[in-house]
């Protein structure tokens, strides 16, 4: 970083810096006198702003200059008025704000000859009284440029590289300068300067900032290896499917038996005996469902406890390797989900 103080002998610079301030400041009144041309204040607000103006003006006499400039900011944020800027301009003066006051003192110039202000002429000697004692401060960028690039001094308005053209009006003291660039580290330089003194600060982009690299798998984002849940061979699995189809069995046989039990039944038959041919029919078909019912039952248990032995009687597998003839089924975490895999080993 680099600060350098101009002095005397650069009035030439001095010159132009002011020509540039003064024609920012005559813009930025002529837009603040744009506001108040479309706000017009109402009758609460202009008696506010006059109570605001006679107690901010008390103060200002007073001594008392930081209540004095906060009323009378508000008050010409109620109603703007070439009289209350010209107190505001003195009180912020008084204050050391030399910068803020040039500003204040441009906008009381403009809003005057707009209005015909006999205090025009007033204002005008004020303003150029006060313009060789403010500060400017010169900001010289290397190495920033690039779209999304701001500078700012002070936590005030953002400003681009191309705004650096002129020199900028500060108070005396201390100041920060912000650089942000895209894709580089925030820098900051701090510097101090004088009143009247014309100071110039080289700036430049913050370190470049790695962009990401690819993540680095963990634990959890790896494929575990595919865990077997055993279950003790083919015998097993036909333990369990022989048992399943028997359970099954018994089920349909079950609905088979209520049908025959309801045939059974039925009033309009007895001893052999029905009182019409449908229910005879009906007779008839209790005793096929009684028949497939007893089938089923016969055919369930058979395959239940076939199931219960071969499950009981399947060998034991003691280990993932050695074992001939053995199906798994097998799953294991995965990186946004799980895998599920089946085989075989013989």
């Amino acid at each position: 970083m680099g600060v350098m103080s101009i002095g005397s002998g650069g009035d030439r610079a001095r010159r132009r810096a002011s020509r540039h301030l003064h024609v920012a400041a005559i813009l930025g009144g002529i837009l603040s006198l744009a506001g108040v041309a479309r706000a017009q204040p109402t009758g609460d607000s202009a008696a506010a702003a006059a109570e605001l103006f006679q107690q901010g003006r008390q103060a200002l006499l007073d001594g008392r200059l930081d209540v004095a400039c906060s009323q009378l900011a508000e008050s010409q944020r109620l109603d703007p008025k070439v009289g209350t800027l010209i107190n505001l301009a003195q009180c912020e003066e008084r204050s050391g704000k030399l910068a803020r006051a040039l500003q204040r003192w441009d906008t009381a110039g403009t809003l005057a000859q707009q209005l015909a202000d006999r205090r025009a002429d007033f204002v005008a000697q004020q303003r150029a009284a006060l313009d060789p004692r403010v500060p400017r401060l010169i900001l010289r960028a290397h190495d920033v440029t690039g779209e999304g690039v701001h500078i700012v001094v002070d936590d005030g308005a953002e400003r681009s590289v191309a705004d650096l053209a002129g020199p900028i009006g500060v108070d005396p003291g201390a100041h920060v300068v912000k650089v942000t660039q895209p894709g580089h580290a925030d820098a900051t330089f701090p510097v101090t300067v004088a009143e009247g003194a014309s100071t110039e600060l080289e700036i430049h982009a913050g370190p470049v900032v790695a962009a990401p690299g690819p993540v680095a798998p963990t634990a959890h984002s790896q494929t575990a290896p595919v865990a077997p849940i055993q279950w003790g061979g083919t015998q097993h699995i036909l333990g369990y499917v022989a048992g399943s189809l028997g359970l099954v069995a018994v089920g349909v046989g079950s609905i088979f038996g209520a049908q025959a039990i309801s045939a059974r039944n039925d009033p309009n038959c007895g001893n052999g005996v029905c009182n019409s041919q449908p229910d005879a029919q009906t007779q008839r078909n209790g005793v096929t469902a009684g028949n497939v019912s007893t089938g089923l039952f016969i055919a369930g248990g058979v395959l239940v406890a076939g199931g219960v032995v071969l499950w009981l009687t399947a060998p034991r597998s003691t280990s993932s390797s050695g074992a001939a003839g053995r199906t798994w089924i097998g799953w294991a975490p995965a990186q946004g989900g799980g895998l599920v895999g089946t085989g075989s080993s013989w």
